[in-house]
């Protein structure tokens, strides 16, 4: 049974079940009924109707890039978030198995709706234990090359909870610097809905709502307490009908109203590979617009603002691209020399 067929089902199962549950129980719960419903029918709604991949791509060309008047510069680091609950339930293994495997997540989202539960697996899906993993690994790996990622950035994330616990996980010794065992510096992850993943499927639904700060499961509290989010720039779901593209372009109108030269970005797959293909120059091959960055990867490239008769443009420079640790999950490598190599 096709996976759009069973998600309808268990929509109407829900549905059905909420309208008795609606007289037993009491307000709180009754909230927390209309909710989830809310966060079914979005997703389905996205399902059916989402315009987010689709778009009139109109990258800039080399010629264009070179002519920039008033060029600026920021250095991007895009880390892209671990292994979610919906990469190991759709992407990974074999394919015979994957109605096997929707299934068995559609019973544990039913039983998270049973039990009144405001988790969920598929909706804003969160890391799984290997996505957990790769987010401490990216810590221990940092931690041995701390001049990878330069000091100070700005950190900003996707609202999505993977995302989010990718970032704090991963760079959990720059959020609390000790100083004679009192804490001397925070920093804060800025929570930007403009990252949110570019997709129509539910996993790139946001539980979070506007403004709210995230709840992001196992993770030590010490890392999601209130303070550690500016979340100013969440402002809920990205638009039915609104485009990846929308969201790409108010980043990179974020990125310039920052001081910061430097900027750590916790992102998604498609999301990083769509920000290529926009801003890389249309003349230029390059492994980046075809290849998602592996998961818990981390890939940095030049962002450059400038002016065309007046008008602002956007660009990424393509000799500027390089791999910071993993990189891109292809057979295309990118050249020797924008390759750096990983620390033993």
């Amino acid at each position: 049974m096709p996976f759009s067929n069973v998600y309808e089902s268990v929509v109407t199962a829900a549905l059905s079940a909420s309208l008795v549950s609606l007289i037993l129980l009491d307000a709180r719960s009754i909230q927390q009924i209309v909710d989830k419903l809310r966060l079914f029918t979005m997703g389905l709604l996205f399902m059916l109707f989402g315009r987010d991949k689709r778009w009139k791509r109109r990258p800039p060309d080399s010629a264009t890039v070179s002519a920039l008047s008033g060029r600026r510069v920021r250095r991007i680091y895009l880390v892209r978030h671990g292994e979610s609950e919906w990469n190991l339930i759709f992407n990974k293994g074999s394919k015979l198995l994957l109605p096997f495997k929707a299934i068995a997540a559609l019973v544990r989202e039913i039983l998270l709706f049973v039990h009144l539960d405001p988790d969920s697996i598929l909706y804003d899906s969160p890391l799984n234990q290997q996505g957990l993993e790769q987010a401490q690994e990216i810590a221990a790996w940092l931690r041995e090359n701390p001049d990878s990622l330069p000091e100070p950035s700005l950190v900003v994330s996707s609202n999505l909870r993977r995302a989010l616990q990718t970032v704090v996980i991963a760079l959990q010794d720059r959020f609390v610097i000790q100083d004679n065992d009192a804490p001397k510096q925070q920093k804060r992850v800025h929570v930007l809905s403009s990252l949110q993943e570019v997709s129509t499927n539910v996993d790139t639904v946001s539980l979070l709502a506007p403004h709210a700060t995230p709840t992001l499961p196992r993770v030590p509290e010490l890392l999601q307490a209130p303070a550690r989010f500016e979340v100013s720039r969440n402002y809920g779901n990205k638009s039915l009908r609104g485009t990846g593209r929308d969201r790409i372009i108010a980043f990179c109108d974020y990125a310039f109203e920052s001081a910061h030269d430097s900027i750590i970005v916790g992102c998604h797959s498609l999301w990083a590979r769509f920000f290529f293909r926009e801003l890389l120059p249309s003349d230029v091959n390059s492994v980046a617009k075809d290849s998602k960055i592996a998961n818990g990867g981390i890939v940095s490239c030049d962002l450059i603002s400038g002016n065309v008769n007046n008008i602002t443009v956007y660009a990424i420079d393509p000799d500027s691209v390089q791999v910071v640790y993993k990189g891109f999950d292809s057979k295309v490598k990118l050249p020797i020399s924008q390759q750096k190599p990983k620390a033993a």
